[in-house]
């Protein structure tokens, strides 16, 4: 398939075509890698219910901010609330997208959300709580 394929497929609408564009740009087949375009092409397609997109454009957002999260874990200091609260709210959308999709039927996001639970800090620092009950249960789900 050639590039423009899935492009002019996608801004027909179609939401498998959409998510497909997204890893095109995730990859760079094609197109120059873009993580923007890439992010906007699986949030067009998660917001049309497409499981794929949901757990595409959450990988994408936890790929982006792990960096971002691990500094915030280390340093711990109030100096930088927004920061702090922008790294949270990223998080709990991250688990939004991956229990949409989980609950959509999707295994790989399944498996990506009991990662989330069993590897999250314990008190929560950075908006998801280690929680090895869920985490088991989203593992044997998947």
């Amino acid at each position: 398939m050639y590039p423009s394929q899935p492009i002019f497929s996608s801004s027909a609408g179609l939401v498998r075509a959409m998510n497909s564009v997204g890893c095109m740009y995730v990859r760079g087949i094609g197109v120059a890698v873009n993580p923007e375009t890439a992010s906007m092409w699986f949030t067009r397609s998660a917001e049309d219910s497409d499981p794929e997109g949901m757990y595409h454009l959450a990988t994408l957002m936890d790929d982006r901010i792990t960096k971002t999260k691990n500094r915030l874990l280390t340093h711990r200091s109030g100096r930088d609330e927004t920061y702090r609260t922008s790294v949270v709210r990223t998080m709990r959308e991250i688990e939004r997208l991956l229990l949409d999709a989980s609950n959509l039927g999707h295994a790989g996001a399944m498996n990506a959300l009991g990662s989330l639970y069993e590897h999250a800090d314990a008190v929560g620092t950075a908006g998801v709580t280690r929680d090895s009950t869920k985490a088991l249960y989203w593992y044997q789900k998947s």
